[in-house]
Parts: structure tokens; C-alpha cells; sequence
């Protein structure tokens, strides 16, 4: 197999050769500015992750309606669907049955695996020559050039950039303001004190039902519980608040003072460790915390049993549907410890993988025109046609957002959306939506602004502070198969990890200094030098991009 996708690969690269001699001849089919895109309709192929709230067959979408008229562009979707997607995609790798391009579902794997080896194009020079909001967006946000640039200045993918305030922190946290004030608690700037308001909850009955059945802190510790709730590593959690007080912002990798960090034996993880089992035997975490589900915490939400957690649940939304004032809840400040003095959080990169990544295949005839799509798609009128879908009124289907403006003249979107659940399951019939996009503060301004109770979650996050406490994580990085192969060793010792921080939290291993050199050393002795070694080497290379 490995054989006979070598040699693909080889015919691939040497047809490329040809293909960039033909290139001139082939641009003479598109306007290098202004639209349409391409001079007559062209076909291209997309293949594309289907949700279930998406239609049966994109052909007369509202998005592809538009994408005709506007760019003489003929999107024809080969639709699978989602559950299936990775296996549909390797295998199209694998027998050189590609598309011309994909919007969605490209990971760095595919990037680092496929780009290189001539399926994916090298976008950077056309990206250079025609795509001028995108040259923009990568001069401001460098953090993404960063990511998605490899070394020698080839880049095969783009993402969403994400730039809103509200979305720049991957954690956001809630307590119950309420509950502080009924008990006469200060609301907690560092551990102790985060501390005394949990015992507070514990024995002072805040929700008033004569019962003992507040739970002070909850969260997710599995991970297919967390999956349920982020498509994040595993840092929007419950023990984020906790671990971002002593000093780690990522439950596993890190950074700090330029060097990779393995979050697990960093000795203040110890010191985190110590204090989630100081809550669990004073029966101030919540005892289901390694085994409940998403749905299962939302449910102690809804019953007002929970004093504090992360951002696994939007719990202003659980409030107001449960018919209780949302404002009884407001985001967490960044806390410190004994340990560390310096309030910091997780600061989000300026991507989003989930919400669209766009790449170019091989079988691409223009390339060109596809790039400065690409670049549409990242200005304000091309962000509003991927994600907000079609203005009421404006089109010949029912429903759609309408522009309004508030009392002090900030404009937002009304949803129109008769006959469906949400304006979200709407636009799912009308736009592909996971397509890249810019979600800047401008678009959610937009689409929050005229949802008080959205806007409200935007203020929790504000009001928190934890905006001006960011430090980034450490990032996705570029990695040849090689280093790939060798980072698989962290499957091992992150299980290992998980099973003995839930030892250690719950007492079943007693933590003190023999048994945490002994954890340590198992880790060492599973290779985590080495693992480190290329983490390290793969940053360096990504801060070496400019």
C-alpha cells in the first residue's frame, strides 16, 4: 500500500511540474479582480461533511444559488455524511479520488501529510498575487500565519479567523453572583478564597429548599464527556480554573518562558492536584465529576444545585430556560495561588478549525480562482453569505436575518425563521455554514446584539477580566510523519496521566513525595524527553515563521 502510494505521489508532483507551465494559458478562464470570478460557469467538486440539519442535496441551496450568480462559480457537493468522514476522506487521499477543493474537515494531519506530498496546492503565491483581505487578516493575526505557514512559506490550508473579544479566551467560567451575596461571600480573586465561597455553598443551603444538595464545583473530567462539550483539546473544563490559578493554561501542553512544558509533571501541577483533593474530601467537587455526562451536568444546572464551573455549559442559557434569571450568574476572575501570583488564562488563537478550514486539491484546474473566493469569503459581505445565510426580504425563500438598529445606533440581525426550532437549523438548509468565514467582533456584533441574553454571556466575559489575563497555550504545530509517529507515544502517557490524577484527586493513591517521584518517573520512563524534544522543536520552527 505504502508502495503504491509512493509512487502516486511521485506521478502527482511531476504532472504538477507540467501544470504550472499550463498555468497561464488556464488563468485566461478567470478575472484576476472584481467578479464575476470565472469569465463563464465553471464546475467545481467539493467534498463536504454532512450534518444531519443539512437538506439531502446542496444543488438548489440559497448559498450555491449565489455562489452561481455572483462568482460563475458551480459548487457540486459530494455530500458524506459526518459519522463517516474521516474514513470517506483518507480514502480519497489514499486513491487519488479527490475534489477540487474542501471547505471543511481538513486537520494539520491532512496538512502535514498531504501538502508536502503534492495532493494539497501551495496556496502562499497566489495567495501573494490575488487575495489582498487575506494578506490583511494574516498581517494582523500572525499567530495564524504561524500555524497554517510552513517554514519554507508554503501554506495548504486556511481556517475561520476568529478575532471576536468574546471568543478570545478558551475557558469561560461561571459562578452564582447570587448565591455570594445571599451567603456573604466576597466574590474570590484566588484559590483560598474560591475556596471558603464553595465550603460557604456547601453548608449554607443558597438555594433555599431546606436540603443539602448544592454542589459547589462541578465540571468534566472524561474526556469523551469533554469531547461532548468543546471541540477543544480538553481545555474547557471544570479543572481549567484551577489549573490556570497555579500557573498552567492547557491540561497537558504548555508553554512558558519559550519552553514546551508536559503539564502533568510540571510541579505545580502537583500543587493543583493537592488542592482537587482537598475539595473532594470535604465533599466540595462534585462526585460524579469523572463519570457524568454533558447532558447530566446541564441537568444540575437546571435545578440550581451548582455553584461553580467552567465553560462545559452555557449556563446563563440553562438558566433562562429553566425560567430562573440568568443574571444570577457572572464570569469568574482569573485566580492565583500559593503557587502563582499571576492571573492568567488560555488565551483562544486567532482560528477556528470547527468552523471551516478551506484547501485546494491537485485536481484543481484553477487554483487562482479559487484563492481569491477564498479571500471573499474573509470580507464582511462574504462572512455575513457563509454564516448568517440570506437577508429577509431579499431573496425567494421565506425567512432570513433583518437589519435593525439599537437605541444608541450599534446595528444587529433579527432572525426570521418560521416553520424551524432555531435560526441556526434554518440557515443549516440555506448555507453549507461550516465554510471559512471572519468572525470578527463586527459579525457578532450582528448576530448578538438583539439576543439579550447572548449579549449577557458577552458581558460575563468582560466584566471578568480574564480578556486582559490571556497567554497562549502551546500551538498547533506543523509536524513531518515522522515526529507524528513519535508523538503517538502521548496516547500512552496521557492515559497514564488521566488514570492517576483520578487516583490522586480521590485518595486512592495517597499523594505525598514517594508517589509523586514515582509518577514522574514513569513518565520519564515512557519517553517523555524525547516527546518533549520534538514538541520543542516543532515551536521553534513556529515562532521562526514571520
Amino acid at each position: 500500500m505504502k508502495r503504491t502510494l509512493s509512487l502516486l505521489l511521485c506521478a502527482i508532483m511531476l504532472l504538477s511540474c507540467f501544470a504550472i507551465g499550463a498555468s497561464a494559458e488556464e488563468n485566461a478562464i478567470f478575472n484576476e479582480t472584481g467578479f464575476p470570478i470565472f469569465k463563464e460557469m465553471q464546475t467545481v467538486t467539493v467534498m463536504f461533511p454532512r450534518q444531519p440539519q443539512h437538506p439531502t442535496d446542496f444543488s438548489d441551496m440559497w448559498w450555491v444559488k449565489v455562489a452561481r450568480e455572483k462568482f460563475n462559480i458551480n459548487f457540486e457537493f459530494i455530500l458524506v455524511e459526518a459519522v463517516g468522514w474521516e474514513e470517506k476522506k483518507n480514502l480519497a487521499f489514499a486513491s487519488d479520488d479527490l475534489p477540487d477543493v474542501f471547505f471543511h474537515g481538513i486537520t494539520s494531519n491532512d496538512e502535514n501529510n498531504y501538502g508536502p506530498a503534492g495532493l494539497l496546492v501551495n496556496m502562499a503565491p497566489y495567495i501573494e498575487k490575488y487575495a489582498p483581505n487575506i494578506q490583511n487578516l494574516l498581517s494582523q493575526y500572525d499567530d495564524v500565519k504561524k500555524t497554517f505557514y510552513f517554514p519554507d512559506g508554503s501554506c495548504y490550508c486556511l481556517p475561520t479567523f476568529n478575532s471576536s473579544e468574546r471568543d478570545m479566551v478558551v475557558n469561560r467560567t461561571y459562578i452564582n453572583r447570587a448565591w455570594c451575596e445571599k451567603l456573604g461571600v466576597k466574590m474570590p480573586e484566588n484559590l483560598d478564597e474560591f475556596y471558603n465561597y464553595l465550603v460557604a455553598v456547601r453548608d449554607g443551603d443558597p438555594n433555599g429548599n431546606g436540603q443539602q444538595d448544592e454542589i459547589p464545583f462541578s465540571g468534566l473530567a472524561s474526556t469523551t464527556a469533554r469531547a461532548q462539550a468543546s471541540s477543544g483539546v480538553g481545555a474547557q473544563t471544570g479543572k481549567q480554573i484551577i489549573l490556570e490559578a497555579c500557573g498552567l493554561v492547557d491540561p497537558y501542553h504548555d508553554v512558558i518562558d519559550g519552553k514546551y512544558v508536559y503539564v502533568p509533571i510540571h510541579e505545580n501541577y502537583r500543587y493543583y492536584l493537592e488542592y482537587m483533593n482537598k475539595l473532594w474530601e470535604e465533599k466540595l467537587l462534585d462526585p460524579d465529576y469523572f463519570t457524568q455526562t454533558l447532558a447530566e451536568m446541564q441537568a444540575k444546572y437546571s435545578e440550581n444545585r451548582i455553584g461553580a464551573s467552567g465553560s462545559e455549559v452555557d449556563v446563563p442559557t440553562v438558566s433562562a430556560a429553566a425560567g430562573r434569571d440568568y443574571h444570577d450568574y457572572t464570569g469568574i476572575r482569573p485566580l492565583t495561588s500559593a503557587v502563582n501570583d499571576v492571573p492568567q488564562v488560555a488565551a483562544a488563537f486567532h482560528y477556528n478549525r470547527a468552523w471551516g478550514t478551506l484547501a485546494i486539491t491537485h485536481k484543481c484546474k484553477c487554483p487562482e480562482a479559487l484563492v481569491r473566493f477564498l479571500d471573499y469569503c474573509y470580507t464582511e459581505e462574504g462572512s455575513v453569505m457563509n454564516r448568517v445565510g440570506p437577508e429577509y426580504g431579499a431573496w425567494d425563500g421565506e425567512g432570513g436575518y433583518e437589519r435593525a438598529t439599537m437605541e444608541d445606533g450599534t446595528p444587529y440581525f433579527i432572525p426570521h425563521y418560521d416553520g424551524f426550532t432555531s435560526y441556526y437549523e434554518f440557515r443549516m438548509t440555506q448555507s453549507p455554514m461550516n465554510v471559512p468565514y471572519n468572525s470578527d467582533t463586527t459579525l457578532t456584533n450582528y448576530t448578538v446584539n438583539g439576543d439579550p441574553l447572548n449579549m449577557y454571556i458577552s458581558t460575563c466575559m468582560y466584566e471578568s477580566g480574564r480578556l486582559d489575563a490571556r497567554r497562549f497555550p502551546f500551538p498547533n504545530v506543523a509536524l513531518s510523519q515522522e515526529e507524528q509517529d513519535i508523538l503517538l507515544g502521548f496516547l500512552d502517557i496521557n492515559s497514564y496521566a488521566d488514570t492517576m490524577e483520578a487516583q490522586f484527586i480521590t485518595g486512592e493513591t495517597e499523594l505525598n513525595d514517594q508517589t509523586w517521584n514515582d509518577y514522574v518517573n514513569t513518565i520519564k520512563n515512557m519517553g517523555i524527553d524525547e516527546l518533549a524534544a520534538v514538541q520543542q522543536a516543532a515551536y521553534d520552527r513556529w515562532t521562526s515563521i514571520k
